[in-house]
């Protein structure tokens, strides 16, 4: 096989594991939202004043094991107004914000 077919080769291959990296970071982010959402629910956090402490809502400087990707997640959904946060560090399931969430993990 020629080098400029084994280099064009290696770029897509390079390319094509970047991609789908990418898409599994994604869908383990999408996956634990719907887990962070459904434990609101479970819990009964649907407003301010039924807020609720996460345990994985603090922020943690050193953390051994697997990656947790439930904190990044958390801040995600707190930018696109799917949950709120109250002043003493508790969180709460907004009205309709969770309609783009199933409920089966």
């Amino acid at each position: 096989m020629p080098d400029s077919v084994q280099a064009v080769l290696a770029i897509l291959i390079v390319i094509a594991f970047y991609a789908l990296t990418r898409m599994a970071v994604a869908w383990r982010y999408r996956h634990t939202a719907v887990k962070v959402v459904n434990d609101l629910k479970r819990q009964g956090a649907t407003d301010e004043k039924q807020a609720v402490a996460l345990p994985y809502g603090k922020q943690e400087w050193y953390q051994f094991g697997l990656r947790n990707y439930r904190g990044k997640t958390l801040e995600g959904l707190l930018s696109h107004g799917v949950i709120g946060i109250t002043g003493d560090g508790r969180y709460y399931l907004r009205q309709g914000a969770d309609s783009g969430f199933s409920t089966s993990t």
